[in-house]
């Protein structure tokens, strides 16, 4: 799917943008985590089936706490035992 970062980028956006109106204070913005689950390769070469991402310095590591990270699940690389009990669920 295409451009699908800058999407979940600009729902995650709007979900932290909407908490709170001009003029009121940050601290009352709430954490958002973003969760995506495809059914296709997310990211190309990578096998790990679940990628957490989050706002770093990637040269020297430090990281905000709070700040909105994003959890990718790629169903192609999840293990069957996982997988089968989520498809064989029809409640």
């Amino acid at each position: 799917m295409r451009h699908i970062g800058n999407r979940l980028s600009y729902y995650k956006s709007k979900l932290i943008s909407e908490q709170i109106a001009s003029g009121e204070r940050y601290d009352a913005i709430q954490r958002v985590i973003c969760v995506c689950i495809t059914s296709f390769e997310l990211f190309p070469g990578v096998a790990e089936y679940v990628n957490g991402f989050r706002f770093y310095n990637p040269r020297n590591g430090p990281c905000f706490d709070g700040i909105p990270e994003e959890i990718y699940g790629q169903l192609p690389f999840a293990p069957e035992k996982l997988i089968l009990p989520l498809l064989s669920n029809k409640n």
